[in-house]
C-alpha cells in the first residue's frame, strides 16, 4: 500500500518566510516530503531546493511511473506543432519566442527541459536586451511554454 507525499520546504532561521509556515513554497529553502509510505509514516529530505524536481523525487518514492527528461529543442518543436491552428502572425511571435528561448538556454547550458530554474527565468531579461513591452510579451510566452512542459511532466 502507498501513500500520497506532500512536499513541503522546512525553512531556515534566516528565511524571511519562516513565518509563512511549511506550505509556503516561493522562497529557496530545502525541500522535504511528509506522509504515509508502504503503510509506514516517513519525513525526510529531497536534498533539493528546486520544487519540480521535489514532485519528481516523490513521486519516484511512491512507486509512481516518472516522465523522463525531454531536451528542451524536443520541448519547443512539439510546442510549436501544437500551435499549428493559430493565426499566422501568432504563430510567427511564438517561433520567434522559442527560437529566444532555444539560444538561451544553449547560452546557459540547459539541454533538457528540467533543468530550467526560476533562476534561468529570472536571468532572461539580462541576457535578452530590448523593450520592456517586448520583453514582458516573451516571458509571457515563455510562461506558457513552460506550463504546457510540466503539465506534460517534463
Amino acid at each position: 500500500m502507498t501513500g500520497m507525499l506532500a512536499v513541503y520546504r522546512r525553512h531556515t532561521a534566516s528565511c524571511p518566510h519562516a513565518g509563512q509556515g511549511r506550505a509556503w513554497l516561493k522562497c529557496k529553502c530545502p525541500l522535504w516530503a511528509d506522509g504515509i509510505l508502504d503503510g509506514r509514516e516517513m519525513r525526510r529530505s529531497l536534498k533539493t531546493r528546486n520544487l519540480q524536481r521535489a514532485y519528481a523525487d516523490a513521486e519516484r518514492l511512491e512507486g509512481g511511473k516518472v516522465n523522463p527528461a525531454k531536451p528542451i529543442a524536443d520541448v519547443l518543436k512539439e510546442w510549436l506543432a501544437t500551435m499549428a491552428e493559430r493565426a499566422p502572425e501568432t504563430r510567427k511571435k511564438y517561433k520567434r519566442v522559442a527560437a529566444l528561448l532555444g539560444d538561451f538556454c544553449r547560452a546557459r547550458g540547459v539541454t533538457v527541459a528540467d533543468q530550467i530554474g526560476i533562476e534561468d527565468i529570472d536571468a532572461y531579461p539580462r541576457w535578452r536586451e530590448c523593450a520592456a513591452i517586448t520583453l514582458r510579451k516573451e516571458l509571457e510566452t515563455i510562461k506558457a511554454i513552460m506550463a504546457w512542459a510540466m503539465e506534460r511532466g517534463w
